[in-house]
Protein backbone atom coordinates (compact mmCIF):
# COMPACT_ATOMS: atom_id res chain seq x y z
CA UNK A 1 0.00 0.00 0.00
CA UNK A 2 1.31 3.44 -0.98
CA UNK A 3 1.26 6.21 1.52
CA UNK A 4 4.11 8.27 -0.28
CA UNK A 5 7.73 8.47 -0.03
CA UNK A 6 8.11 9.62 3.78
CA UNK A 7 5.32 7.63 5.30
CA UNK A 8 6.69 4.83 7.71
CA UNK A 9 4.38 2.51 9.78
CA UNK A 10 6.78 0.06 11.18
CA UNK A 11 6.35 1.25 15.00
CA UNK A 12 2.80 1.56 14.66
CA UNK A 13 0.31 -0.75 16.01
CA UNK A 14 -2.11 -2.42 13.65
CA UNK A 15 -6.08 -1.71 15.50
CA UNK A 16 -9.25 -3.17 14.92
CA UNK A 17 -12.37 -1.31 12.88
CA UNK A 18 -14.42 -1.76 15.85
CA UNK A 19 -11.33 0.78 18.06
CA UNK A 20 -11.04 2.90 14.86
CA UNK A 21 -14.75 3.60 14.66
CA UNK A 22 -14.71 4.34 18.25
CA UNK A 23 -11.68 7.00 17.94
CA UNK A 24 -13.82 8.73 15.11
CA UNK A 25 -16.58 8.89 17.73
CA UNK A 26 -14.24 10.01 20.14
CA UNK A 27 -13.29 12.97 17.86
CA UNK A 28 -17.22 13.74 16.85
CA UNK A 29 -17.77 14.01 20.44
CA UNK A 30 -15.15 16.37 21.23
CA UNK A 31 -15.24 18.38 18.47
CA UNK A 32 -11.79 17.33 17.73
CA UNK A 33 -10.19 19.26 14.71
CA UNK A 34 -7.95 16.83 12.06
CA UNK A 35 -5.96 16.64 9.26
CA UNK A 36 -6.48 14.38 6.72
CA UNK A 37 -3.85 13.28 4.54
CA UNK A 38 -5.09 11.37 1.35
CA UNK A 39 -2.78 9.70 -1.28
CA UNK A 40 -4.54 7.64 -3.54
CA UNK A 41 -3.47 7.13 -7.52
CA UNK A 42 -0.48 8.98 -6.90
CA UNK A 43 -1.93 12.01 -5.62
CA UNK A 44 -1.75 13.44 -2.11
CA UNK A 45 -4.55 15.94 -0.77
CA UNK A 46 -4.43 17.70 2.70
CA UNK A 47 -8.44 18.81 4.31
CA UNK A 48 -8.77 20.30 7.59
CA UNK A 49 -11.62 18.45 9.19
CA UNK A 50 -14.10 17.75 11.49
CA UNK A 51 -16.20 14.52 12.04
CA UNK A 52 -19.43 15.00 11.61
CA UNK A 53 -21.26 11.90 11.70
CA UNK A 54 -19.82 7.88 11.83
CA UNK A 55 -21.97 5.17 10.53
CA UNK A 56 -19.96 2.06 11.62
CA UNK A 57 -22.63 -0.24 10.43
CA UNK A 58 -21.75 1.27 6.92
CA UNK A 59 -18.52 1.84 7.74
CA UNK A 60 -18.56 5.71 6.60
CA UNK A 61 -17.42 8.51 8.23
CA UNK A 62 -18.86 11.81 7.43
CA UNK A 63 -16.55 14.65 7.74
CA UNK A 64 -16.92 18.73 7.20
CA UNK A 65 -13.12 19.68 5.20
CA UNK A 66 -12.22 23.07 4.74
CA UNK A 67 -10.47 24.04 1.62
CA UNK A 68 -7.65 26.31 1.72
CA UNK A 69 -9.98 28.85 0.22
CA UNK A 70 -11.83 28.70 3.63
CA UNK A 71 -14.69 26.98 1.93
CA UNK A 72 -16.90 23.65 3.59
CA UNK A 73 -17.98 20.92 2.54
CA UNK A 74 -18.86 17.42 3.55
CA UNK A 75 -17.02 14.49 2.46
CA UNK A 76 -18.09 11.03 2.84
CA UNK A 77 -15.15 8.79 3.84
CA UNK A 78 -16.13 4.81 3.15
CA UNK A 79 -13.65 3.11 5.04
CA UNK A 80 -15.52 -1.13 4.33
CA UNK A 81 -12.91 -3.60 4.07
CA UNK A 82 -9.82 -1.28 5.70
CA UNK A 83 -7.11 -2.19 7.82
CA UNK A 84 -6.03 -0.02 10.38
CA UNK A 85 -2.92 0.92 12.31
CA UNK A 86 -2.66 3.70 15.26
CA UNK A 87 0.46 5.65 16.28
CA UNK A 88 1.07 7.86 19.10
CA UNK A 89 2.88 11.42 18.75
CA UNK A 90 6.05 9.91 19.01
CA UNK A 91 5.31 7.34 16.23
CA UNK A 92 4.51 9.99 13.47
CA UNK A 93 3.67 8.27 9.92
CA UNK A 94 5.00 11.09 7.80
CA UNK A 95 7.65 13.55 9.35
CA UNK A 96 5.54 16.43 7.92
CA UNK A 97 3.02 15.76 10.67
CA UNK A 98 5.81 15.21 13.21
CA UNK A 99 5.11 18.19 15.48
CA UNK A 100 3.70 18.21 19.30
CA UNK A 101 0.47 19.44 18.41
CA UNK A 102 -1.03 15.75 17.43
CA UNK A 103 -1.91 13.99 20.13
CA UNK A 104 -2.99 10.98 17.80
CA UNK A 105 -2.41 9.28 14.50
CA UNK A 106 -4.62 6.77 12.33
CA UNK A 107 -3.95 5.32 9.59
CA UNK A 108 -6.21 3.86 6.86
CA UNK A 109 -5.18 1.23 4.29
CA UNK A 110 -7.99 1.47 1.43
CA UNK A 111 -8.62 -2.14 -0.52
CA UNK A 112 -8.79 0.27 -3.46
CA UNK A 113 -4.55 0.23 -2.77
CA UNK A 114 -5.08 4.46 -1.81
CA UNK A 115 -4.39 5.04 1.97
CA UNK A 116 -5.63 7.87 4.45
CA UNK A 117 -3.53 9.80 7.42
CA UNK A 118 -5.92 10.87 10.05
CA UNK A 119 -4.24 13.47 12.65
CA UNK A 120 -5.63 13.99 15.66
CA UNK A 121 -5.36 17.43 17.12
CA UNK A 122 -4.08 17.95 20.79
CA UNK A 123 -6.92 19.71 22.43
Amino acid sequence: MNLGPNVRTASMNMTSSDEAFSLFDKWKDDGRFILLHSYTHGQRNRFAAIVVDVLKHSGIVLLRVKASDMSESELSVDLQGATFEYADPRESPDPELAETIWDCFLVVFLPSGGSLIFAARTL
